[in-house]
């Protein structure tokens, strides 16, 4: 009905001289007369809806809604009690979030929401548009009948929240617990646990979404996509002292997946909590993280630590992180002791985003391992990958090729030290084959306990090309490596390779194939294929032979190879092994 009633612009005081009723919330709440009460206009008239208030006519004090806070407590009352303040509190959230707005769309902000300590129990299916904060303390447990969805922007700090352990509604479609659209939001000191969905079984954020999570955790949750966190539709979410473990996928992406031009940012501040996806598990591919279809991938830490950690993840490929049609930057991030069961125990790259490349900057990616090839890295189908100074690959293993690295018709560039890998196969540290480029230059040393069946260092096979590069002062070190078969520093075959200022000594090739420092074998008659020495050292390597490239040419070709030998490789007899050059191929 038409409203009776006088304002004072001064005091912001309505005279109502008529009691009005509605039933939704507004972004105008009414302080006296009984908390709950709201105001709205419509057709100029003035709406007022009143919970509990009872005087016919008189005076209130209208203000913004967002003013007021709305108190929640284990022991509150949500009949007699008025929520406004803490000495007259709710108990459920769901009454709570009622009186501030949540229901009414037209709501711009809602009241402020604070619990207490206590496990509440929540279902809201409506969308949830207006300006919403929720705080707790520590010990506020908020048990989820189904999921709460956020278009506006949010803010929840201090709360636990997990599915509601009786619950029988079944599983979200998207976000087990939370799922944002369009939305702004930020979650401080929230752990969300133990929930599934088809997508992002903790969180899904799309439309746009901008989540950020701040010391926060998300674990124990499973999707068929996403078990943690599942983003899409151009969505930028940042985890910042954020943890995402123990949870698992049914397809990709076990702890996070990231997909639809959207953005996943890890970073770790100066003094603050580290970000870590750790344990998680996926059926296919990106225990850790998987990203997709135009994606980015940032992790950034503090210049003191490895502060961002992607740790004990498994996958069928990529254990830590795969990147499909995607591209990561990394800095001072590490990517250790994840399993893949197939390839890319750390990293799988499958093809590049627009030809750009995935880097890694001061990072490591230490002790993960493949069932088949790439321990630390695999990469295929024109991915692009640049290992940067500072950035090692380490005590990796592959069952097959590329203990440390397996590259097939994609381009590699790495400049930090590869040590310590095995691969059961062809390359301890470094395989490539393909159409594939591998540039190793500065600190990318190939040295310390690789090892392998040929190419204890690496191998380069079937139309690669390998470019070592070292300087003048800081020659490149391709040391103390192991081949059970041949070729205990290096293997080419049907390979191109130049090598320029690189030491190869103390490398051991235990089988008869020979070559302790380097097995070279071309078996196409193609002037494309080249291994090229140029003021290089070959010394102290231990086999039948410190160079071999046993291929059948004519002997003109021989000859000439061999005068270039001569001229451009020292070798030297190492435990009075003998040494035969008998260059029979393109060395030059």
């Amino acid at each position: 009905m038409a409203s009776r009633y006088e304002y004072d612009t001064s005091t912001l005081e309505f005279t109502l001289l008529t009691k009005l009723a509605g039933s939704s919330p507004s972004s105008l709440a009414a302080t006296n007369g009984g908390f709950g009460t709201s105001m709205s206009y419509h057709d100029d008239r003035l709406i007022l809806s009143s919970p509990g208030f009872n005087s016919g006519q008189g005076v209130v004090r209208v203000v913004p809604a967002d003013t007021f806070t709305i108190h929640v407590s284990a022991t509150g009352n949500d009949i007699h009690n008025s929520g406004h303040h803490a000495e007259s509190p709710f108990r459920s959230l769901r009454r709570a979030l009622a009186a501030a707005g949540a229901g009414d769309a037209a709501t711009a902000y809602c009241n402020p929401i604070v619990l207490g300590e206590g496990v509440f129990r929540l279902r809201w299916d409506d969308a949830v548009g207006c300006a919403l904060s929720v705080r707790g303390v520590e010990g506020t447990i908020v048990h989820m009948d189904g999921h709460l969805t956020c278009t506006g922007q949010v803010h929840l700090a201090n709360l636990a929240l997990t599915r509601r352990p009786e619950s029988t509604l079944p599983q979200p479609d998207e976000g087990g617990l939370l799922r944002f659209d369009g939305a702004v939001a930020t979650l401080t000191a929230v752990s969300l646990s133990s929930a599934t969905a088809g997508v992002g079984g903790c969180v899904f954020a799309t439309g746009g979404t901008q989540l950020t999570l701040t010391d926060s955790t998300v674990s124990l949750c499973g999707a068929d996509v996403g078990g943690g966190v599942a983003i899409a539709g151009a969505s930028e979410v940042t985890l910042d002292g954020t943890t995402v473990s123990d949870c698992d996928a049914a397809t990709s992406g076990g702890g996070i997946s990231v997909d639809d031009r959207s953005t996943l940012t890890l970073r770790t501040q100066a003094g603050g909590a580290e970000t870590s996806i750790r344990n998680n598990v996926a059926a296919t591919q990106g225990g850790g993280i998987h990203a997709g279809f135009a994606t980015t991938v940032v992790a950034e830490s503090d210049a003191s630590r490895h502060g961002v950690r992607v740790v004990g993840n498994s996958a069928v490929d990529g254990g830590g992180v795969a990147l499909f049609l995607a591209t990561c930057t990394m800095t001072r991030a590490a990517i250790t002791d994840n399993v893949a069961t197939r390839d890319g125990g750390g990293l799988h790259v499958v093809a590049a985003s627009s030809g750009a490349i995935s880097t890694l900057t001061e990072s490591q990616v230490q002790g993960n391992g493949a069932g088949r090839n790439g321990g630390g890295v695999a990469m295929s189908f024109d991915a692009r990958v640049g290992l940067g100074v500072g950035t090692g690959v380490s005590t990796s293993t592959a069952a097959g090729d590329g203990g440390g690295v397996w590259v097939s018709e994609s381009s590699l560039t790495a400049a930090g030290p590869l040590m310590d890998c095995s691969a059961g196969n062809d390359g301890g540290n470094v395989f490539a084959t393909g159409q594939t480029s591998v540039t190793l230059s500065d600190d990318a040393s190939l040295q310390s306990g690789n090892a392998a069946g040929r190419g204890g260092g690496i191998a380069c096979v079937d139309d690669s090309t390998c470019m070592l590069t070292g300087s003048p002062s800081a020659a490149m070190q391709v040391v103390s490596n192991r081949a059970g078969v041949g070729g205990g520093g290096m293997y080419v075959r049907n390979a191109r390779v130049v090598a320029t200022y690189v030491d190869v000594k103390y490398n051991v090739a235990d089988g008869d194939l020979g070559g302790g420092g380097v097995y070279a074998w071309h078996g196409l008659a193609a002037a494309s294929l080249l291994v090229r020495l140029t003021d290089t050292h070959i010394m102290y390597n231990i086999a039948g032979y410190d160079v071999c490239v046993p291929v059948a040419v004519p002997v003109p070709v021989a000859v000439a190879v061999a005068v270039a030998v001569a001229v451009a490789v020292v070798v030297a007899v190492a435990v009075a092994v003998a040494v035969c050059v008998t260059m029979c191929g393109w060395l030059s």
